[in-house]
């Protein structure tokens, strides 16, 4: 814990035949911690897939001038199960056996003997995915949790805890909408494309009914700053049933980008057109 120490000055001082006195405000200043142990978890793998294994790397160092014994708890994600046997723990480069012990959700892991001032360890462990994972659950996060110990009997935790987030692997959340706009007798359909995966949905074809007879004078397909004006033979439009299909393979492609961090990637598809009469 941080500690606070606070500081308040005090002047006497004469005047013709009188003492004074004064006294200053109070000062506070924080006195941080320095934590020994430093330590640092991240993934090899940047998103998850059902029944995937993925595996983590935890970095921790001594900083401090003592040897400290150290125990660290990792909180698994949900819907995913340790992987018997994958756990690697090194000492400055040297493999060190280790058999942690699983509790529930938890996989607990002792050093056997304490670290050195300056000594480095990497813990390498696995875990799969479940394959029936809930379709709404978009990510899953892993929490390290770090105790050390001096021979003095301090004790330090490594705070706030590490912890990894990882985002379903998918490009194919795409949530399409449509609308339409009247203008005298010009009709302007509106469609969406919006992509919520953390990939970009690539070769996508578009297939819709337009009203019969409805003569297309424009289709402009915009993703984020980008405008493209698809020409007659970049897609296929059948008048008499109002088929569009787009786009064509062989001319065009179609594309909805990922989605970040704030919104949904998306793509604006726009048919602009008159009805014959």
């Amino acid at each position: 814990m941080p500690s606070i120490i606070h500081n308040q000055a005090e002047v006497t001082y004469h005047y013709e035949q009188s003492v004074g006195n004064i006294r200053s405000n109070i000062v506070e200043t924080i006195i941080e911690d320095i934590q020994p142990i430093k330590a640092h978890m991240t993934s090899l793998q940047s998103a998850f897939n059902l029944n995937e294994v993925i595996t983590y790397l935890i970095q921790i160092e001594n900083m401090g001038t003592d040897p400290l014994s150290v125990t660290m708890k990792v909180c698994l994600p949900i819907c995913s199960a340790y992987q018997l046997g994958s756990l690697k723990v090194f000492i400055n480069s040297v493999e060190t056996p280790i058999v942690p012990i699983i509790e529930a959700n938890l996989l607990c892991i002792t050093l056997p003997k304490n670290m050195s001032p300056q000594d480095k360890g990497i813990i390498l462990y696995c875990i799969k995915v479940d394959s029936n994972i809930d379709p709404c659950l978009c990510a899953i996060t892993s929490s390290l949790y770090i105790t050390a110990h001096s021979e003095d009997g301090s004790t330090y935790n490594v705070e706030p805890p590490s912890s990894v987030t990882l985002h379903k692997e998918t490009a194919s959340q795409l949530v399409l909408c449509g609308q339409w706009t009247q203008d005298y007798r010009t009709l302007t359909y509106t469609i969406q494309l919006l992509n919520y995966g953390n990939l970009e949905a690539t070769h996508i074809t578009l297939m819709d009914w337009l009203p019969i007879s409805f003569n297309i004078h424009q289709v402009i397909v915009e993703t984020n700053e980008n405008q493209v004006i698809y020409q007659p033979d970049q897609y296929q439009y059948n008048r008499f049933n109002g088929m569009i299909l787009l786009p064509n393979a062989n001319t065009a492609s179609l594309n909805v980008p990922a989605a970040t961090l704030t919104s949904p990637g998306r793509t604006v598809i726009k048919i602009t057109g008159t009805i014959a009469k």
